[in-house]
């Protein structure tokens, strides 16, 4: 008895109808955006990585859903224990004034201790304000030109561009 259930059971789950989901395929929530990874290397004795006191790297990682985990960590550059983090287009307009959720804290030989955080609004290329694809117009008195992408503007006076990695 138990058999000939199954059976028309399955008989009537077989059907050409699409709207029928893989059961196994299902997911809570879609695939929107690939999974990416950039960096920004504050090391003057990096070509063109960064300018300013502080020695640091900073991480970007962006989940499959389009939010990034900012983690990082400084090894100089903050003897005064006081530093904004901010993220700015290449015309230096502020996209976003991470501080407040990074809450980094200062260590006593001048750096920071680890930190990190998941943010759920900024992304680093799952639409056109991501991190390294977001764009500014520079104009010029000649010609417009375009620049793209972003860098992090760490204590005062350091800052270095947000590249995509390997």
């Amino acid at each position: 008895m138990f058999l000939l259930f199954l059976i028309a059971v399955a008989a009537a789950l077989q059907t050409s109808d699409q709207s029928l989901p893989n059961v196994l395929d299902r997911r809570t929530e879609p695939k929107k955006c690939p999974c990416a990874f950039a960096g920004s290397i504050f090391d003057p004795f990096v070509k063109d990585a960064s300018k300013g006191p502080a020695r640091g790297f900073v991480s970007y990682a962006q989940d499959e859903l389009g939010c990034t985990i900012i983690s990082g960590q400084f090894s100089k550059g903050f003897e005064d224990k006081n530093g904004t983090f901010r993220i700015v287009d290449k015309c230096d307009n502020l996209l976003f004034d991470i501080s407040k959720e990074l809450d980094v804290k200062f260590s006593e030989d001048g750096g920071t201790k680890a930190f990190s955080y998941k943010f759920d609004n900024i992304n680093l290329n799952c639409d056109s304000n991501g991190l390294l694809v977001v764009e500014c117009k520079i104009k010029s008195y000649y010609k417009r030109q375009s620049a793209s992408g972003a860098s992090m503007q760490a204590g005062s006076g350091s800052s270095a561009n947000i590249d995509s990695l390997p």
